[in-house]
C-alpha cells in the first residue's frame, strides 16, 4: 500500500505542475503549523479557489502523516466551486494526551476529471 501512496504521489506531483504555474482550472491548499502540546486541538485551513468560469465539483482527500510513518485519512469528499469562487474551510484536529511526539504532515490532494494538484503544511507536537 506504501508503494502505491509513493506511486500516486509522483504522479499527483507531475500532474500538479500546471496548477503551481497558475495554469489550472482550480488551486487547493491547506494551511497549518506550530508547535503543540497534547492534548491539544490543531486548527487547519483549506482554501480552493476556482480559475475557471463554469462551476466544477472537486474530489478532496486529506490526510495526516503522523511523526511514526503511519498515515490517517481524514476528510475524503466531493466540493462543488462556482465560478471563480474562492472558499476557505476552517477544521480542526484534537490531540490526545497519548498521541506521539514529534512531526506531523498534512496533505491535501484535490483532483477533478482532467486535472489534480496537492499541498502540504506540517506541525509538531512535543
Amino acid at each position: 500500500m506504501k508503494t502505491h501512496l509513493a506511486i500516486g504521489a509522483l504522479v499527483l506531483g507531475a500532474l500538479s505542475l500546471p496548477a503551481m504555474a497558475g495554469n489550472g482550472p482550480f488551486d487547493a491548499e491547506i494551511d497549518c503549523g506550530g508547535n503543540f502540546s497534547p492534548p491539544a486541538t490543531v486548527p487547519f485551513t483549506l482554501r480552493f479557489e476556482s480559475q475557471a468560469q463554469q462551476a466544477q465539483a472537486i474530489d478532496v482527500t486529506v490526510r495526516l502523516t503522523l511523526p511514526t510513518g503511519q498515515t490517517i485519512t481524514l476528510r475524503d469528499t466531493t466540493i462543488n466551486l462556482r465560478a471563480n469562487q474562492d472558499r476557505a474551510i476552517d477544521q480542526s484536529l484534537n490531540l490526545k494526551d497519548t498521541s506521539p511526539r514529534g512531526n506531523y504532515q498534512m496533505t491535501i490532494v484535490a483532483t477533478s476529471n482532467h486535472f489534480a494538484t496537492f499541498d502540504t503544511c506540517s506541525f509538531s507536537a512535543s
